[in-house]
């Protein structure tokens, strides 16, 4: 039954994994198009805005002309060739006027084009959309489908498991019946040999001899009655007692020898750990001194593991005597507090894997050059971590930072004083 409904969910999955795959075909093609689509809006309005310009350079040349023959009507000896100039002049003006009411119409043409292009867009999104609704229809139904194939799995391995306990068991009782039977056969044996022909004494009579019979049962009960049982139940107890006492031995040496792999499991999962927190803490302490010296600044990192403490030694004169002793953040000031902490976040950002790490003002008490260098540090160690996204949150101004493909600023809008209901208004440079 288990294997039936097995094949039936795999067919399932494997229906589904068909379907899935046209519809995938053309999610990709969809995308394909409204790229091409993109593309031809972008190409269009660049020519666009190119004809604008040569008609405003025109323009601007026509004015000229127009002031330069101003000023020269009142001198007659130039008069004539600066009309002809003129004339030259306008019919340039008038190729030029042609060529923008030209420019013009094909403005309008590719204005056109543009709109039906994006009407194009806009089907292929819906088309898109549509598509995308299957597919993620189709990807659910082949997730609840494999769902049901892993019940399914875990269900038939349950029931072999239990088929595999019980021939588990029944090897156990053959053994045990065949010990049994073994211990019978012996009995027996020494029976046959206890219970050979026996010899009457001379001058014993049938009398005399039930009397002793008699007697000997009455002790042999006796006998039966303090030992608790018969020579067979006795027998048979010290064989189950024995079986249990090896059986109880067996348990105890394989658990302690459990016990013992266990504890050198353990102790050799500490020292890898161990040995894994030292690697990690010299990597943040040397890129820490590394990201110190980027602002000419010496100091160093204490980690105590045992006391779950961390100590941060800084000496921001680099010229000073060279101790080991360095300064306590405690004792330096707002901008070099803040820049510590900022070269300390940064180690220890290297050494962990977060994939999202943010800073809320971290520039509030820093002066401009420990910004740019601290900005410049996290934007250079953003850049170095593949697969890791830096949101800084400040309050400043962010004109001096370089924007790049992989750097955006979104800019709030200046808060209302008085209002309960923060704005969602902002831009994105």
């Amino acid at each position: 039954m288990a294997n039936n409904l097995y094949r039936v969910q795999q067919q399932l999955v494997d229906g589904l994994k068909r379907e899935l795959q046209p519809l995938e075909a053309a999610v990709t093609g969809f995308r394909n198009e409204v790229e091409r689509c993109k593309q031809a809006i972008t190409r269009h309005t660049r020519e666009a805005n190119t004809l604008r310009l040569q008609r405003e350079r025109t323009e601007q040349t026509v004015q000229k002309l127009k002031e330069d023959l101003e000023a020269a009507i009142p001198q007659d000896g130039v008069l004539d060739a600066l009309k002809d100039q003129l004339q030259q002049v306008e019919g340039e003006r008038d190729y030029m006027q042609s060529q923008y009411e030209l420019a013009s119409d094909n403005k309008a043409q590719l204005t056109a084009e543009v709109d039906e292009l994006q009407k194009a867009v806009d089907t292929a999104s819906a088309q898109l959309g549509a598509y995308q609704e299957k597919f993620d229809k189709a990807k659910r139904a082949h997730q609840a489908a494999v769902d049901r194939r892993v019940t399914v799995l875990r269900t038939k391995n349950e029931g072999d498991n239990r088929v595999n306990d019980a021939k588990r068991e029944k090897a156990e009782a053959d053994d045990a019946f065949q010990r049994v039977a073994q211990v019978v056969e012996e009995f027996n044996r020494e029976a046959s040999t206890f219970c050979a022909r026996v010899t009457v004494p001379t001058g014993e009579t049938t009398n005399s001899l039930d009397k002793k019979l008699t007697e000997m049962e009455k002790q042999l009960t006796a006998a039966q009655q303090a030992l608790g049982g018969d020579r067979a139940t006795l027998a048979t107890r010290l064989a189950e007692v024995t079986q249990r006492y090896s059986r109880a031995k067996n348990n105890h040496q394989n658990i302690y020898r459990l016990k013992k792999e266990l504890e050198l499991t353990l102790q050799d999962r500490q020292n890898r750990w161990k040995r894994f927190r030292q690697h990690i803490s010299a990597r943040a302490r040397s890129h820490f001194v590394y990201l110190l010296a980027e602002r000419s600044f010496r100091g160093r990192m204490q980690i105590h593991h045992t006391a779950k403490q961390l100590e941060l030694l800084v000496e921001p004169d680099n010229t000073a005597v060279r101790t080991d002793a360095g300064r306590g953040t405690k004792t330096l000031s707002g901008g070099e507090k803040s820049f510590s902490t900022i070269c300390m976040l940064l180690a220890m950002w290297d050494a962990m894997g977060s994939p999202i790490r943010c800073l809320d003002e971290f520039d509030v008490f820093m002066d401009n050059v420990n910004r740019d260098i601290s900005m410049r540090m996290m934007i250079g160690a953003a850049r170095r971590s593949v697969g890791k996204q830096y949101v800084l949150i400040s309050p400043q101004a962010m004109g001096n930072v370089q924007l790049g493909q992989d750097v955006r600023v979104i800019r709030l809008s200046d808060p209302e004083r008085g209002q309960r209901v923060i704005g969602a208004g902002g831009r994105v440079e």
